[in-house]
């Protein structure tokens, strides 16, 4: 029995919905065994309460008020952060660090009332992290469908869903999923916008989607305000290069890149007014990365100094670390071996993670292994022997390169040669390549589709001929 195409799509979004469900109770359920420290090989650093960068979140929120402008870290995440705990948990409940700097002057019992409260704030985040993760796959879902058709997007939805490091990655409040979520609705903005370029309706609703998205993003993680502009030339030159650019195309891209610019500005005129830079924290970086490439060296801190402070050393801007430190020949080597390192080095440690449950360690040891890395390629190949949509494979292609574009400079770095001793181990946090991973999994979803393809076509042909 033959399928309609309007069954095949009920179809479609019936298996998805399940994807999704099924999506949410797996990171449920190891939300719940990291809160209670009954994970598969638990690092230490995995804890009920949040850490790192999540609790600076965490903490920047609580202590200012809306729109959180501050010259600490971007303002959006911080925003959506304080809404998440005025409305669903306690404001006024501080931080672990000062509750127990006044453990001594409350009795027992308000000291575990105080902590319980904080606790229950941490988990609301966390709550509300998943649902960014639950958002992302979707978003990956829609463009799959939209570029690589059905199967890709189900293959694609699933193999996001069980990955390892996404479901830990959940869960610990950092803004990941949120910047990979943003970045997917701007593209598929762009690519309707290029579609359905006659239809002013269609191009309105995506402009002002996108720059609601686009400043959402910049104001989330501004390393990728580059993208921005960067995504904008490409949806231009792949319209000319498959002639179906117009005038109303790049005026509509380079108003959306407007339209975000000044809707981010006003952040960008506090930062300059309270620090004297437009992202000043972006200067902390940049020392986070001096010191771990410089360490030793003549004029740069040493390697116990930075196991003390990672952030010691005189102060230097982004642009100074990478433009005075660097040779134009050294920008360009290094970011050619970063993009190289973040698909033979990173994709295959985010393919195959540390944390297992029964189910995942059987997909793990069966189907779910690095070497689904190398249908990644073949992916992109299959896709475009296929002659349909080749100008949204394109973009799609291209905007899965820019979206390592601001981390591409510093992945061939070792950030954890001063503290881990094996060097297979060694290199920068697995989360700067992160945003590759649902592109990774889009492509072999497309690979795995495009093979589909071609045996249905083989047997086929082999059957008309035997007729």
């Amino acid at each position: 029995m033959k399928l309609s195409s309007g069954n095949k799509n009920y179809l479609t979004v019936f298996f998805f919905i399940l994807i999704i469900v099924y999506a949410f109770f797996l990171r449920q359920d190891f939300l719940y065994k990291a809160v209670a420290c009954k994970l598969h090989n638990q690092p230490e650093y995995v804890t009920k309460f949040l850490i790192s960068d999540a609790l600076g979140y965490y903490k920047n929120a609580i202590e200012n008020e809306y729109p959180c402008f501050t010259t600490e870290r971007p303002p959006f995440f911080l925003l959506i952060t304080r809404f998440a705990i005025k409305n669903f948990g306690y404001i006024n409940a501080g931080t672990l660090k000062e509750l127990k700097k006044e453990k001594e002057a409350l009795l027992e019992k308000e000291f575990m009332v105080a902590k319980r409260k904080i606790l229950y704030n941490h988990i609301i985040l966390r709550y509300f992290s998943i649902f960014y993760n639950l958002m992302a796959i979707t978003a990956l879902f829609i463009l799959a469908l939209l570029v690589f058709g059905r199967t890709a997007a189900l293959i694609a939805s699933f193999l996001w869903t069980v990955n390892t490091f996404s479901i830990t990655f959940s869960y610990d409040y950092f803004r990941g999923d949120l910047t990979i979520f943003l970045s997917l609705i701007v593209l598929i903005c762009f690519i309707f916008i290029q579609k359905y370029s006659s239809k002013i309706k269609y191009i309105i609703t995506a402009a002002v989607i996108s720059i609601i998205s686009g400043t959402a993003l910049i104001l989330t993680r501004i390393s990728y305000f580059p993208v921005l502009v960067a995504t904008v030339l490409i949806v231009n030159f792949i319209a000319m290069f498959f002639k179906n650019w117009n005038l109303k195309l790049l005026i509509v891209s380079s108003g959306i890149f407007i339209g975000c610019f000044f809707l981010s500005l006003p952040y960008f005129l506090y930062n300059y007014r309270a620090a004297g830079t437009a992202a000043p924290f972006m200067h902390k970086h940049a020392k986070y990365w001096r010191n771990h490439e410089f360490a030793g060296k003549p004029g740069f801190p040493t390697k116990t100094e930075i196991q003390r402070n990672l952030y010691c050393g005189e102060n230097i801007t982004f642009y100074d670390y990478v433009f005075k430190l660097h040779t134009f020949p050294e920008i360009i080597k290094r970011y050619t071996l970063g993009y190289f390192q973040a698909f033979y080095k990173y994709l295959p440690r985010l393919q195959h993670y540390i944390f297992k449950n029964k189910f995942i360690k059987n997909i793990s040891t069966t189907v779910y292994f690095p070497w689904l890395c190398l249908l990644v390629p073949i992916g992109v190949i299959l896709s475009f022997l296929n002659k349909n949509k080749k100008s949204e494979k394109a973009m799609t292609v291209l905007f899965s390169i820019l979206v390592l574009l601001p981390f591409a400079f510093i992945l061939p770095l070792d950030t954890t040669g001063i503290w881990v001793n094996n060097p297979a181990n060694r290199g920068v946090d697995l989360r700067f390549t992160y945003p590759f991973l649902p592109f990774a999994f889009l492509f072999i979803g497309a690979a795995i589709s495009e093979f589909k393809i071609l045996l249905f076509e083989y047997f086929k042909n082999r059957k008309k001929s035997e007729v």
